[in-house]
């Protein structure tokens, strides 16, 4: 699992424990161990860990069709009268 994190403010990296300045994005890194908590890591140290041995970078699933948008509310209006048990319309 990969999670971005920016902030405003100051943040410091999990496994270098360097204060990152604004805006830098810190990237969490789950540990191998599942009993165990990743780590939020800057830029340098997500490099270190991509150079691992190890390391196995899961990229995430592409998308395999295009979300659209309902533009008439069809589908609310069927999900709320399933909700109430009514019929559709």
């Amino acid at each position: 699992m990969f999670a971005f994190i920016t902030s405003q403010s100051d943040l410091k990296c999990e496994r270098c424990a360097k204060t990152q300045p604004p805006g830098t994005t810190l990237e969490y890194i789950k540990n191998r161990d599942p009993t165990k908590e990743g780590v939020r890591a800057c830029p340098a140290c997500v490099d270190h860990y991509a150079r691992k041995a190890g390391t196995i970078r899961r990229e995430p699933a592409p998308m395999t069709r295009e979300i659209t948008s309902d533009r008439n509310g069809a589908v609310a209006k069927q999900i709320a009268a399933a909700q109430r048990g009514g019929e559709q319309s």
